[in-house]
Formats: C-alpha cells, structure tokens, sequence
C-alpha cells in the first residue's frame, strides 16, 4: 500500500497546483536592460526557488544598501526604484522587473550576461531501479520490494500524515493536457519513497496495468487495491519504463 499513500499525496496536492499554475513570459534579452543589484541600490541576499511549474511562488529576500531594510518579495511583487516595477520572474542568479516602459534584470553578483544553456551530455538511461533497503518488515532487492502485513498496517493506520509530507508530487501533462501520470519531487531522504528506490522526477504511470490518467481513475484504482497482496508498478525515468514490483506477505 506504499503505492497507495503516494498517490494520496498526489490527489491532496494536484487541485493546489492546478490553481498556481502560471508560466513566466519569454523575452529576448536584447530587448531588456540588466544591472548589477548594487546598482540600483539593492543587494540580492538570497532566494527559494521552485520547479517551472511553480516559478510565480518563488521567493527573494532583498537589501535596500542606503537604508539597511531588509524585506523579501515574490513573482507579482510591486518594487519601486527609479519608477515603479512589478517582479516578473525570481531565478537563483537574477530578479526580472516590469515597469510600464521597460524592462530589466537585477543581477546577484554583478552583471553577467544571459548566458546560453548547456548542452546535456547523453547518458546512459538506467533499465532498472538499483540498490536495496532492509529494515523490519520491509525488504527492497532493486526493484522488488516485500513488506509485512503489520508494516502496511501500520503505515496506513499510523504514519499516513507522515508519509503524505514526505514528497511533493504533481501530474506530469502533454501539450493537449493529457494526464500522463503523476511526478514525485522533494523526496526525503529517509522516507518510504526513498526506501522504495524512488527519486526526484521519477513518474509513476500505471498501477496492475491500468494508467494512472486522471483524478478520478487513480481514486478508483486506489480502492480496489486496498486488500491487493501484490502490485506492478511502472515508473518513468529518464525516458525508461522501469517496473516496481509490491508483495504483502
């Protein structure tokens, strides 16, 4: 039932994302002017960034070098400096400002021009999920995992809310906005994902054959699994199907 709580951590979080969901605008960057931080008066202390699907809930915590205030903003943030400006886009390396007439990046450690993205070198895509876990009740052999009837008892009974917070999921969706299946994200080191073999961006896409396609299919799969004493589970990564293979003993 390992399975199971993980997609009730889906299910309680998708309506959340579905209602923060926003892309940042694109534009050419000869059309945008940039500077370091200092100057326009402001330091770039630090700041919490997000995957792109979340990018308007990142965070970053400024410095007004003349006063000392220190305040943090968000994406949709007003700043006022030599007019009034609206933050656009929160990355590790810059905030990106709108005003009425312009547009301009701040720059954390000085000026640094866009730089192009690098290219990713091909590697090898991994056919299984490798390593093991042993503790009592639980036993994982790459990708065949074993575990007691008190130990799903007692994940289910006992350290549900738990095991909810230990990751952060959401659908993973095409063009058309197709379900495709659900990604896992933030995976806690030493959780029951983690145990599982599991890792950030992995995607679960089926459960006993049947896609993981939709809300209302992943609750109805859900509950005809509650009993199930053995379960197959496809999970994508990197592009590779690779099986998660359940048995309740």
């Amino acid at each position: 039932m390992m399975i199971r709580s993980k997609v009730l951590t889906i299910l309680t979080r998708i309506v959340i994302f579905a209602l923060f969901l926003t892309r940042a605008s694109l534009v050419s960057s000869a059309n945008m002017d940039e500077y370091a931080a200092s100057q326009k008066g402001l330091e770039i202390i630090g700041n919490i960034t997000h995957s792109q699907a979340f990018e308007n809930k990142n965070v970053v915590l400024l410095k007004n070098t003349q006063t000392n205030q220190t305040f943090a903003k968000t994406v949709g943030s007003a700043l006022i400096l030599d007019e009034s400006y609206t933050i656009v886009a929160v990355s590790k390396d810059y905030i990106e400002l709108q005003s009425t007439h312009r547009r301009m990046r701040l720059y954390k450690y000085g000026f640094a021009p866009v730089a192009a993205k690098p290219k990713i070198q091909e590697r090898k895509v991994p056919t299984s999920i490798s390593g093991s876990y042993k503790e009592d009740g639980f036993e994982r052999d790459e990708g065949n995992i074993k575990i007691t009837e008190e130990y799903r008892k007692k994940m289910l009974e006992k350290d549900l809310p738990k095991i909810l917070m230990q990751a952060a999921a959401e659908a993973k969706v095409d063009a058309n906005g197709n379900v495709l299946g659900f990604a896992l994200y933030d995976i806690e080191k030493d959780s029951i994902y983690a145990k599982a073999g599991l890792s950030d961006g992995d995607v679960i896409k089926s459960i006993n054959g049947e896609e993981l396609n939709s809300a209302q299919g992943a609750i109805k799969l859900l509950n005809s699994l509650k009993a199930a004493n053995g379960m197959n589970i496809i999970v994508e990564r990197g592009g590779a199907s690779l099986p998660l293979n359940l048995d309740v003993k």
